[in-house]
């Protein structure tokens, strides 16, 4: 049965976008190499990247950008479990962020 004053609220997660970045960072010398002199694909990877095409629906709201209130404690433990195990896997990584 669920709580019969919940209240939808923006996903803490991703913020209400419904998803999160899933490429991570590079940076100008890494896309030099990936695409060399090629300016047209360069420039279509920008365009792609920059609309989302690369995104990964958020693993807590699902896509939707709203919870439910009652939901939120769970949420929250959810949330700090994933940054810990994102600062374990950032701390093996031979790559820094």
């Amino acid at each position: 049965m669920t709580d019969p004053y919940a209240r939808f609220t923006i996903c803490p997660a991703c913020e209400g976008a419904g998803g999160h970045d899933s490429l991570g960072g590079f940076t100008g010398a890494d896309m030099d190499e990936w695409y060399g002199g090629d300016g047209y694909e360069r420039e279509q990877f920008v365009t792609d990247y920059l609309g989302g095409a690369y995104d990964t629906p958020c693993t807590i709201c699902r896509g939707q950008r709203v919870v439910l209130t009652s939901a939120l404690a769970e949420i929250e433990e959810k949330m700090i479990f994933e940054a810990e195990i994102e600062a374990q896997y950032r701390a093996e990584s031979p790559y820094s962020y």
